[in-house]
């Protein structure tokens, strides 16, 4: 349909929206533009509810109304967004939303109820007042008690907006519960009593019947299902309500006996999981046991004290011990059926009839149990800014409740059973991992230690989180006891690798804690060197997992003298040739060694006499596996080899090099991958200094695609590729500097991409121009002032100011020590017609402007302070530069016109106002004395604007010169060449030859100042000079600056 001036009528409408459901691409793009046309024309939204109501429509066109509507609500329905709706429109659509209670599609009216939510967020209590109300009358005449009907809820037109009225309940109180503002939430506080009153009662009631019709037998499944269904959605609804609808959960009379039925139905809906139902009522059953487990977390979470101060919360922990306890049994027995070949089970292991659903049922609730303990250990321990202490009752609470955990729930005896439960039970290994490292080796290696952020959702990195928590809080009483565990598990005879590879993974997780108890370095030369060497099938689960436990333990006390036995069992467990080291132990083995040669105690001498091989070994894994991410991984490590070896690479540059090309042309679009490569890359050569030119053209081209912006690639790829490039040039002779000085074309265009990376450009662009300076100043310097003129002025942040007008300090200082006054003549025209002398000069202007308005009317300067200090350096180095080219800046903005800055004297008057004003915000020591130098440099102009300034002068050499000098040796000023450089680094000399022509570290200050005071004073006559610039200085000022003895 044609899209172009077609009206809004309810039959265009209806006509768009089923072109929209279209199998037809190109109808769908033209419905989607004028359903996006009307969105700002009055009554197109309203109009799309009518669709979605209106019962004789398509499904289809209904779903795609309710949607488009759903889209509008999120982005228009606020007063303040653009093409907001109007208030009557906004009214229409939100009287009708109720409306849709009877809707037989559950899927419309979902969407339906997340609109509702969303709009009721925004004008609850203002513009809808009556919110609650209406639904909750609807919800009363819904639920007439269910003995008094015997036929299917679900098929009675009350049981489905019963179930309609509460889905649309959740979700606006879901909203309410995630509002920010505290209004928001104090709404909900209000209407949470009533609300919670008449839910928790339809709940209890539901329950009741449908627990009883289970017991007795004494209703069709239909009948059970649908009043699970509804109980279901009342706890949904609850659970908000209790936690965020009331600010003191325990406080509440009707909530702890609510609280009360909760504890007791959790006992008998974990029962009725095995009871003989169909699929789907057990699985409702089981979703309610995992309900009321949510409502504890959130409670624990959300409100810890009134968690611990609720009726019987003793029972509840000691339920969720022994869903704990009992599953942790089923665990231990399958693992030890799961050695050997691991063949899969006839029958379900230690589990009951319902196999693996009942399994998977078990371990959400004992991981609920898990998180349970360790939200209480955190209010009791490590508590948050969740308790805000504002009334007595409030800290009374806070304290009985800390109180309670740590003398009932968290005694020694209880930390030491979880201790035990966890480490013989939970770290073991299970039947179905040992199944998936068969399978898999690859992919489980690589996502067993990225299981550790998923704690929350995954019992095992919960069970070991749980672990650390009981070892830190209770390391007084647990450390030993767990090193005498392990103790008597580490030694070669013990050959039960289950029990130790659960031990080892426990003294993996707090080796901080057993430090002080357990000799390492002994346990490492005299048990790990000798158990990575078994040959035995069932030890490859150690050799898993002892590179893990020694990287674990090396940042905490592995002593340097044994730091080699590390990389020989590296060694061994990369040895393919072994059958016991497989992938998964390889994989692991490479990725482990990360850690050893990353920390601060890492020393190359014990690395290198087996780098040669470990550096084979890890590069022929990488062409063995494929996974991306395993890939990156293993490049990843060969990276931190290159970089922590650093010039100790260079007899093994060639071999990194040379697998890069053809993993960058298998990795085709995998820009991750790529990214790694770049890194690496970047190591070498960085490591090698000025030996990696050899390696220059396959920089430049990686490093011509990666910025290019017709590889794809450019928005991935340029923050490595700029890292590579920028170490390419740091470590590039000039010599040899050709490849990569045709790259710069491709470099500037950079500096316009809206990427957050122009200090890395200009990182980039200042290795440049001290590489190959002749040719930068001469072939690009107007190009990136051009840039520049685009980007200064208003809307730049500062960091990229600071970083540009570093960049032309040095270009003015580069322009002036290569090519003379005839560079900065040519540097100066480039200023002016880029644009970049007028912003300088607008800066400094337009903040002196603002600094002459006060009272009501003042202004404040646009541009930050310490952007205008970096000006005043830029304009200080042209000074000292040429003074020529700055009288030549002054002229072209005198001669600007408009008024302002019209009259050279008009402009120096300004600018030596504003530069002597803001010289007292200038902190840095060597920025104070370039200015300093720059302003006196202008008394050789010999002209009123500066020598009436005199005062000023006399103010900033008294206060410069007492910072800078010590014992009349100017501190700023020292032979450059006794700094430290690195000799091999190309770039490191040509930075230390150009600062050895810094007049900031080449010029004594008060000689400096001493020969231009007396040449003026010459040009003058000692009386003329004294009586025009000397007698109008304060005595105060002329005093202090005599006492410098500079001139008398």
């Amino acid at each position: 349909m044609a899209t172009a001036g077609v009206p809004l009528t309810p039959e265009h409408l209806l006509q768009a929206l089923q072109a929209a459901i279209s199998n037809d691409r190109n109808i769908v793009q033209l419905a989607s533009r004028q359903l996006q046309a009307w969105e700002s024309t009055a009554g197109y939204w309203s109009l799309l509810q009518d669709a979605y109501l209106d019962f004789s429509l398509q499904r289809e066109v209904r779903w795609m109304s309710i949607i488009t509507l759903k889209y509008g609500v999120e982005r228009f329905w606020r007063k303040t967004a653009t093409n907001s709706l109007s208030k009557a429109e906004r009214a229409v659509i939100r009287n009708r939303l109720l409306d849709c209670v009877d809707e037989p599609d559950s899927q419309l009216a979902l969407q339906n109820a997340v609109i509702v939510g969303k709009v009721a967020r925004n004008e609850y209590p203002l513009e809808w007042p009556d919110i609650f109300s209406r639904l909750l009358e609807i919800i009363r005449a819904s639920a007439p008690p269910p003995e008094q009907s015997q036929t299917l809820p679900g098929k009675q037109p009350s049981a489905l907006r019963l179930q309609r009225a509460l889905t649309i309940l959740l979700h606006v109180v879901k909203e309410l519960c995630a509002g920010r503002l505290p209004r928001i939430r104090s709404n909900l506080q209000t209407a949470s009593p009533e609300l919670f009153h008449v839910i928790a009662g339809i709940y209890v009631q539901y329950v009741e019947h449908w627990t009883h019709g289970i017991d007795a037998k004494s209703h069709t499944d239909e009948w059970v299902n649908a009043r699970l269904n509804i109980s279901l959605s009342c706890l949904k609804v609850l659970r908000r309500l209790l936690v965020s609808g009331f600010e003191f959960a325990n406080r509440s009379e009707e909530i702890r006996q609510f609280w009360t039925i909760l504890n007791e139905q959790w006992n008998t809906f974990l029962r009725l999981t095995t009871a003989e139902l169909p699929d789907a009522n057990r699985d409702l059953v089981a979703k309610h046991v995992i309900g009321l487990g949510k409502i504890y977390l959130d409670l624990s979470r959300g409100q810890p004290a009134a968690f611990a101060l609720m009726p019987d919360v003793l029972v509840v922990l000691q339920n969720y011990w022994h869903v704990a306890n009992d599953y942790g049994e089923a665990l231990a027995n399958g693992s030890k059926q799961g050695l050997g070949k691991h063949p899969k089970p006839k029958g379900d292991v230690g589990m009951p009839q319902d196999g693996e659903d009942r399994a998977m049922f078990l371990e959400k609730v004992a991981l609920q149990g898990m998180l349970l303990y360790r939200n209480c250990i955190q209010m009791v321990f490590k508590p948050v800014q969740t308790f805000k202490y504002r009334h007595k009752e409030e800290k009374d609470e806070t304290a009985r409740a800390k109180e309670f955990f740590k003398e009932r729930v968290f005694t020694l005896e209880l930390a030491t059973r979880f201790m035990e439960l966890l480490i013989t039970k939970y770290f073991i290994l299970r039947k179905d991992d040992l199944e998936t490292w068969d399978e898999d080796p690859e992919t489980w290696a690589m996502t067993w230690d990225d299981q550790a952020e998923s704690w929350e959702y995954m019992i095992r990195p919960c069970a070991e989180k749980l672990f650390v928590d009981f070892a830190v809080n209770f390391k007084h009483d647990l450390a030993q006891p767990i090193v005498n565990v392990f103790n008597n598990v580490a030694n070669v005879e013990n050959q039960d690798v289950l029990l130790k590879d659960s031990v080892y993974t426990a003294v993996g997780l707090v080796p901080a804690i057993l430090e002080p108890h357990l000799d390492f370095n002994l346990f490492l030369e005299n048990i790990l060197a000798n158990e990575v060497q078994i040959d035995r099938p069932d030890y490859r689960i150690l050799r898993h997992r002892i590179p893990i436990l020694i990287g674990q333990w090396v940042v905490v006390n592995i002593d340097v003298q044994h730091r080699p036995t590390i990389y020989r069992i590296t060694q061994h467990l990369l040895n393919k040739a072994d059958s016991l080291n497989d992938l998964c132990v390889r994989i692991t083995a490479a990725k482990s060694l990360k850690c050893a040669i990353n920390d601060l105690n890492f020393r190359i001498d014990g690395l290198l006499p087996f780098v040669d091989d470990i550096f084979d070994k890890v590069m022929l894994l990488i062409d063995e596996v494929e996974e991306t991410a395993t890939k990156i991984a293993l490049v990843d490590v060969i990276g931190l080899l290159a970089e922590r070896m650093s010039h100790n690479i260079a007899p093994y540059a060639h071999r990194v090099i040379a697998i890069l090309p053809p993993l960058w042309e298998q990795t085709g679009e995998e820009h991750l991958f790529k990214q790694s490569i770049l890194s690496v890359l970047t190591k070498v050569v960085s490591a090698m200094k000025d030996e990696s030119v050899k390696y220059q053209d396959m920089v430049v081209n990686l490093i011509r695609y990666s910025v290019s912006p017709d590889s794809g690639l450019q928005v991935y790829l340029l923050d490595d590729a700029l890292e590579l490039w920028d170490a390419a040039v740091q470590n590039t002779p000039a010599s040899v500097a050709q490849p990569l000085l045709e790259l710069v074309p491709l470099l500037l265009p950079c500096l316009e991409l809206d990427t957050g990376m122009t200090a890395r450009v200009l990182e980039v662009v200042e290795g440049y121009i001290l590489l190959a300076p002749q040719e930068m100043l001469n072939r690009h310097a107007l190009t990136i002032f051009n840039v520049f003129g685009g980007m200064l002025g208003k809307g730049l942040k500062t960091n990229a100011a600071e970083v540009i007008t570093d960049t032309m300090e040095l270009i003015i200082r580069t322009a002036s020590a290569v090519q003379g006054e005839e560079g900065m003549t040519a540097l100066g025209q480039a200023l002016v017609s880029s644009g970049v002398a007028h912003k300088l000069f607008e800066g400094v202007y337009t903040t002196w402007e603002a600094h002459q308005t006060s009272g009501p009317n003042k202004k404040y300067p646009e541009l930050d302070m310490l952007v205008l200090t970096h000006y005043f350096q830029v304009l200080s180095r042209i000074i000292l530069a040429s003074m020529n080219v700055f009288m030549g800046l002054l002229t072209f903005v005198a001669g600007e016109g408009g008024g302002e800055g019209a009259g050279k004297k008009r402009v120096t008057d300004w600018l030596m106002e504003e530069w002597f004003s803001h010289f007292g915000n200038i902190s840095n020591q060597r920025s104070r004395k370039l200015n300093c130098l720059a302003l006196t440099k202008l008394l050789e102009r010999d002209e009123e604007w500066i020598l009436l300034k005199m005062q000023d002068l006399m103010n900033i050499w008294t206060d410069v010169v007492g910072e800078v000098m010590d014992e009349g040796k100017d501190t700023l000023v020292y032979d450059i060449s006794t700094d430290y450089i690195d000799p091999q680094s190309a770039e490191s000399v040509r930075r230390k030859e150009l600062v050895a022509t810094d007049p900031v570290h080449t010029i004594n200050l008060v000689e400096w100042i001493k020969h231009y005071l007396l040449q003026a004073q010459n040009r003058h006559g000692v009386e003329a000079f004294k009586a025009k610039c000397i007698d109008n200085v304060d005595k105060d000022v002329l005093a202090d600056f005599m006492k410098l003895n500079i001139f008398s």
